[in-house]
């Protein structure tokens, strides 16, 4: 069973891989599988969500 911080962290490992692999949003869902409004929702949801995920390890943040 999927809980909520694994589901968490597999869209945080998806969310790297888009954003190491230089490919724009709709390139990279459509090689991986993943609807574009999928990878947005958990980008921002994850940005904005809990302090437990270091905002550093998001694209476009830095550590500070």
């Amino acid at each position: 069973m999927t809980t909520p911080e694994t589901t968490k962290e597999q869209w945080l490992q998806r969310i790297e891989a888009w954003h190491d692999s230089g490919l724009s949003q709709k390139a990279w869902c459509r090689q991986n599988g993943v609807r574009p409004s999928q990878l947005g929702y958990w980008k921002k949801k994850l940005c904005a969500g809990s302090s437990s995920i270091p905002r550093y390890r998001l694209p476009g943040t830095l550590p500070g």
